[in-house]
């Protein structure tokens, strides 16, 4: 198989899992709401720490967002999936993960009433109809709600693929030889 790490102008999500933080902010992710998040170490679904949201005001929605990258370079059009796992320390919370191009909403997943301290996964996908360098890829988790109080987190985000995610081909050396399909940047061979 070949694994592809950070190519190029294929999107790729940064510090999904929660771990390093400039400032107030974990690296490569921005708040989506007024409620400012913390690092913690104490609960993680993953690594060892998470993002986290002490909710103080029953309506709002709290949550992070990332620039994941400029498209272009697919010779075909991948789905592409984001997901990432929740937990609430109340139940009845309402989670969300959406996709944005440019600024606008192309695909939501909401799932409406989750467990107390239970990490839950929600994940959402997007296939796109076009490619451009000019267009935007963001994809957004957070919390939603009218009960949101005490401490929320997130963690272990992530971005895969299905279907074919590069252009180009290139020769690789094997018995009998094998063509691989590629694009900018580090590649795992195995």
């Amino acid at each position: 198989p070949v694994t592809a790490y950070g190519a190029g102008d294929i999107p790729v999500l940064v510090n999904g899992g929660f771990e390093t933080w400039v400032g107030t902010l974990p690296d490569g992710w921005v708040k989506v709401a007024a409620t400012a998040p913390a690092k913690d170490t104490t609960v993680f679904q993953g690594g060892a720490a998470s993002l986290k949201f002490t909710a103080t005001d029953q309506t709002i929605s709290a949550g992070v967002k990332q620039v994941v990258g400029h498209n272009g370079c697919f010779s075909t059009l991948p789905q592409i999936t984001f997901s990432a796992y929740f937990y609430a320390t109340t139940a009845n919370d309402d989670i969300r993960v959406r996709f944005m191009l440019n600024g606008a909403e192309v695909a939501v997943t909401t799932k409406t009433d989750i467990l107390a301290a239970t990490w839950t996964q929600i994940s959402v996908n997007y296939t796109p109809t076009t490619w451009n360098d000019a267009n935007e890829i963001q994809v957004e988790a957070f919390f939603v709600g009218d009960n949101l109080t005490g401490p929320r987190y997130i963690d272990t985000a992530a971005i895969s693929y299905s279907g074919q995610a590069y252009q180009g081909t290139a020769a690789v050396m094997g018995t009998p030889y094998q063509t691989i399909e590629y694009a900018s940047g580090l590649y795992l061979i195995t």
